[in-house]
């Protein structure tokens, strides 16, 4: 390109004013891939439509840059500052039409001898009106804006078929509506768009910018409000980190700034500037550290060992019994143990200590609540841990069955027929009452006690060991 824009100093106020507490206008930055060039087109620039000092090369690729907004805001500028300095790269060079392009939109009837390729930065405007032959195109003299080629519903309009590769629409349309002269601030080194003194693979500036002074919306401000703002050509990788200033709908004046790095006061961080995307770790952090597989905390104190997932949720494995401290201090409320009488004890608030080894973390162990456990409790069986990780057995029965009915107290058979009401005594011996000579257990009607005959001629008669009454005769 040959330079013709100039820098115009003044203040950086005219195009950044206060920012508004709000963040909300910047929706995207778009990157189109506008075209790739083939091989046929190369030769029909380099052969037959005049060429230039760097030959078109197959294989290179033309990308456009847009600014998503939200209806009705305005772009004002496309800036830099010393904290968040503007940059756009190749790995290799830029490609740059010398002899009709510039560092900004070449002609429009320029457009089928190279300019459709040009590298450039502007806001919207994709061509330049101008005067003279026209060589191809109905409006070749008219300014153009620059859209996606999909939301180009003209067609080609200008490069009439001399490229063999670019086919359907070419991405300009006239310009919808009247624009004011593209202010430029500071000092912007133009050579990577240039090519002069030579080809460049990096511009960019650190306090400067271009804009417009009461900022511009798109060609559909109240639809989609997309602003194209640069085009470069390469055929190495392509990226870039850009600062965008936007300004409110009207009738307000307020600005948001977006920077791609290191905010000031007032400035909005969104890596929505950095191309390519950098990857967003499971914060939402460019190329941060919190990927799937590594640490994280989950804020659950049932759970360790937490990580990320692949569907970036944090999550940990949940601590088991044998790994939650409060087991220590858990009350068994009220529970008797039913045991020999000079072996029985309650476990109330004061609760035993659970051995230290027991307060080991086992984040995804298996000794979760209802897995089987040990109580070191000699009187139980069948012990698991509970919902609260207090590991206890079902108290042994008489009979030698975990949690079952045979308890002291409670009915057995002692398989005397000499007794009756059988229960399980403290020490689990079953035993009954002895019957009595009136058939009543534990009754008092025993040998050697009094009892009544109903023979009036008898008196003082004491019962006999077999219980039998002495008769009248």
């Amino acid at each position: 390109m040959k330079q013709k824009l100039k820098n115009l100093l003044c203040s950086a106020a005219l195009l950044l004013g206060a920012t508004a507490a709000t963040a909300q206008g910047l929706q995207n930055i778009i990157v189109e891939e506008f075209h790739t060039v083939t091989q046929a087109d190369a030769d029909a620039y380099n052969n037959d439509h005049g060429g230039g000092s760097f030959p078109l090369v197959a294989g290179m690729k033309t990308y456009r840059v847009y600014v998503d907004m939200a209806p009705n805001y305005r772009l004002t500028s496309v800036f830099a500052t010393p904290n968040s300095p503007l940059s756009v790269n190749t790995t290799t060079t830029f490609w740059n039409d010398d002899n009709w392009g510039s560092e900004g939109p070449g002609q429009t009837r320029r457009l089928d001898e190279g300019n459709l390729f040009d590298s450039f930065i502007t806001i919207n405007t994709a061509s330049t009106s101008s005067t003279g032959t026209t060589p191809c195109g109905a409006t070749a003299h008219t300014s153009q804006f620059g859209v996606q080629r999909t939301a180009d519903t003209n067609g080609d309009l200008f490069t009439c078929g001399v490229y063999p590769g670019f086919t359907g629409a070419d991405g300009h349309i006239p310009v919808p509506f009247a624009m004011d002269p593209l202010v430029f601030l500071g000092t912007i080194n133009y050579q990577a768009l240039t090519s002069d003194p030579a080809p460049a693979g990096s511009f960019g500036y650190s306090n400067a910018l271009y804009g417009y002074t009461g900022g511009i919306t798109g060609v559909d401000p109240s639809g989609s409000n997309i602003a194209f703002i640069g085009q470069f050509t390469t055929d190495g990788t392509f990226s870039f980190n850009l600062n965008v200033a936007l300004i409110l709908p009207s009738p307000s004046t307020a600005t948001e700034e977006y920077v791609h790095t290191s905010p000031n006061v007032g400035q909005i961080q969104s890596s929505l500037l950095i191309f390519p995307q950098p990857n967003l770790d499971c914060e939402g952090t460019p190329g941060g550290t919190a990927l799937p597989g590594t640490a994280c905390n989950d804020n659950n104190p049932l759970t360790g060992n937490d990580t990320w997932d692949a569907n970036c949720v944090c999550a940990g494995l949940l601590i088991d019994c044998e790994g939650t401290p409060a087991v220590r201090a858990l009350p068994r409320h009220g529970l008797q143990r039913q045991r020999p009488a000079h072996r029985q004890r309650y476990l109330g608030a004061n609760c035993v200590r659970w051995p230290g080894d027991r307060l080991r973390r086992h984040p995804g162990g298996t000794a979760l609540p209802g897995t089987a456990c040990n109580d070191n409790d000699p009187l139980t069986g069948n012990d698991t841990w509970g919902a609260n990780c207090v590991c206890a057995g079902l108290v042994i029965d008489c009979e030698g069955t975990p949690g079952g009915t045979a308890l002291p107290g409670t009915a057995c058979n002692d398989n005397d027929p000499l007794t009756g009401n059988d229960t399980w005594g403290a020490n689990c011996v079953c035993a009954g009452l002895v019957i009595d000579c009136e058939g009543t257990p534990g009754g008092t009607a025993l040998p050697g006690t009094a009892c009544n005959d109903n023979d009036p001629l008898t008196g003082n008669v004491p019962g006999e060991p077999n219980c039998m009454r002495w008769s009248g005769d």
